[in-house]
């Protein structure tokens, strides 16, 4: 049978959870001389330096507790997480707390930037309930995807936006990505670089070979062998469309020879006209990293229509 603290921290966990709450925090010091009065609820011996006992909704139970006082705590096995400190809390209680309690959920960012969009008079490039599209960490629903009111940003995980906007008739089509670090001071991890030349590599080969005259399956499968190349799965969409009245725009498509695309691939690139390049890949437990560009083709090749994204833009915990 379990201890009377497991079960009611096992019920804290749910009430939590059911009340849509981040963290329960309990800071006390010298219990045994006066404590909080749910201490013996969910606490089986005293404390003497200052300690944070916190309980989440789905990332377990941390105890931040002075040196001498860490051993019980773990014996009893009630808190997934035991952290001793020697000189001072304010540092682990800090990093735990940029570790364990979320950012804006997906929804929220999505009612953001379409607050912005509706307060500068602009319309939508495609259906207003999918722009933006907005994915964070790996359980989002990756492509044209609604955005979750349960899922919010927290350390280590990727922000992913697919943004359009419509001004004087014509549209945009571009997307972003940023990266929440997971503790302060931390910067951009190795996978996510990785992540991020691979995608570019792949855009810069699509647009050298974005040309007049060049069939769209060519354009595409320049950006598909440098993606491959760099050790990633290979796509399932095209490299890029066309753009113009609408997000989606035109005749021609930068598109693998796939049967269901009949002979649009096969259609020429010609000068004057604006496609985008994109491409995404999922970075194991961050999420997904998608970067898109917008390019018109000239005689020359192309002329890139937005400020590139060559870095990973850090987010504040």
């Amino acid at each position: 049978m379990k201890t009377l603290t497991a079960q009611k921290l096992a019920q804290a966990t749910e009430l939590l959870r059911a009340a849509g709450i981040d963290a329960w925090i309990t800071f006390v010091r010298e219990t045994a001389e006066g404590g909080d009065p749910v201490l013996p609820l969910i606490l089986e011996t005293p404390l003497v330096w200052q300690s944070a006992l916190i309980v989440t909704p789905d990332r377990g139970r941390v105890a931040i507790v002075g040196r001498y006082d860490a051993d019980p705590i773990r014996a009893s096995g009630d808190w997934q997480d035991v952290i001793a400190y020697d000189e001072g809390i304010r540092g682990p209680l800090l990093e735990s707390l940029e570790r364990l309690v979320p950012g804006r959920t997906e929804r929220e960012i999505y009612d953001f930037i379409q607050g912005k969009i509706d307060a500068e008079g602009l319309g939508y490039a495609w259906s207003r309930v999918g722009d933006p599209i907005v994915n964070i960490g790996p359980d989002s629903m990756i492509g044209h995807g609604i955005p979750s009111a349960e899922i919010a940003l927290r350390p280590g995980q990727i922000l992913h936006i697919d943004l359009g906007v419509s001004v004087h008739g014509y549209c945009s089509d571009m997307q972003r990505c940023w990266y929440m670090p997971e503790r302060a001071g931390a910067g951009i991890p190795g996978d996510v670089s990785r992540a991020l030349d691979a995608v570019n590599a792949a855009v810069t080969a699509g647009a050298e070979a974005l040309r007049p005259g060049v069939e769209g399956w060519a354009v595409d499968a320049a950006g598909r062998a440098t993606i491959l190349d760099r050790g990633y799965p290979e796509y399932a969409h095209a490299i890029g469309h066309q753009v113009g009245r609408s997000g989606h725009d035109g005749g021609g498509v930068l598109a693998p020879r796939w049967e269901r695309l009949g002979r649009l691939p096969y259609l020429p690139v010609r000068a004057g006209e604006v496609y985008t390049l994109e491409l995404g890949v999922m970075v194991e437990g961050r999420g997904y990293l998608g970067i898109e560009e917008m390019a018109q083709v000239s005689d020359a090749g192309c002329v890139w229509l937005t400020a590139r994204q060559r870095e990973v833009r850090l987010l504040a915990s």
